[in-house]
């Protein structure tokens, strides 16, 4: 299970030699949250901050079992090294990555407290902030035309269309995208396309995927001399460039998009503007508040 969430091979392997007997939960709590959420990313995530936060707490002479709300406090709103920086400490967490380092230490102390090995959740007591109500930013349908229009014919720009259409035609998140493989996708009996995808907290979702969508990743695919028909079933849809048993990496697939936005007048466009430009199209063509 702990191969899942590739703890040996992350920082996270760290933060098991930090934790010294907790290492066994560790990787318990880290399946746990894979299979909770239903995503790669997330462990990954919680696991780099607690093991920013057992380190804090070696440094006072303290180990996990011995944290206390302070340490939390603390924790949560300080600056943390930043690797991107050679390790030198990053700026100051907005209220999101605040939230988020709460959020991490909650649910490894949650899980703690399930096996006795503390009394209390450190995390509990330090008042959250106040995060800023964002407001929702989507692509009008010309800009998805002019998206799509500057996005080269090259494998890999083929690649990227296939991302973007299918992203505006689905609304998955990124992580869902990215983790779509080759059994994933196919005709049903009727020869309608499909998709199958985990979704957040963990659910199986089972929709037709739009013929807009379909096309360009069968062109993209047929381009990249990888078509369907001879992938195997674990083959990622979306491949990277340099390793095409591997899909396309989160930060490589943000780049592109920043700078295809860029190109027709848009700042920092990402999936989540393309997922929230989805939710623009489905209320204009009449779909419920709840549908969307």
């Amino acid at each position: 299970m702990q191969a899942e969430v590739r703890i040996a091979t992350t920082p996270v392997g760290e933060l098991m030699t930090l934790a010294g007997p907790w290492a066994g939960m560790i990787g318990a709590w880290l399946a746990e949250v894979r299979e909770r959420t239903g995503s790669d990313r997330t462990p990954t995530e919680y696991g780099r901050y607690a093991m920013h936060f057992a380190r804090m707490l070696q440094e006072r002479g303290r180990s996990l079992a011995e944290a206390t709300p302070a340490d939390a406090q603390t924790f949560a709103y300080a600056a943390l090294p930043d690797r991107r920086r050679g390790g030198e400490l990053g700026k100051t967490p907005g209220p999101s990555s605040v939230s988020v380092r709460l959020a991490a230490l909650k649910s490894l102390y949650d899980f703690a407290q399930r096996f006795n090995l503390v009394g209390a959740n450190p995390a509990d007591r330090v008042k959250r902030p106040r995060l800023p109500q964002a407001t929702p930013k989507g692509l009008a349908p010309k800009q998805i035309l002019e998206l799509v229009a500057v996005i080269p014919d090259t494998p890999g720009g083929l690649r990227d269309r296939a991302i973007v259409l299918t992203a505006v035609w689905t609304g998955l998140r990124r992580e869902e995208l990215i983790g779509l493989t080759a059994a994933s996708i196919g005709l049903d009996d009727d020869g309608v396309p499909m998709y199958t995808a985990r979704t957040k907290g963990g659910k199986l979702r089972y929709r037709e995927l739009p013929r807009p969508a379909w096309d360009a990743i069968v062109a993209y695919l047929e381009a990249d001399g990888r078509p369907l028909e001879i992938l195997d079933d674990d083959a990622p849809i979306f491949a990277s460039k340099v390793n095409p048993g591997e899909a396309i990496a989160g930060q490589t697939l943000y780049e592109n998009l920043r700078r295809y936005g860029e190109a027709i007048g848009v700042d920092d466009l990402t999936i989540h503007s393309l997922r929230h430009t989805a939710a623009k199209l489905r209320r204009k063509a009449g779909a419920s508040l709840e549908d969307v």
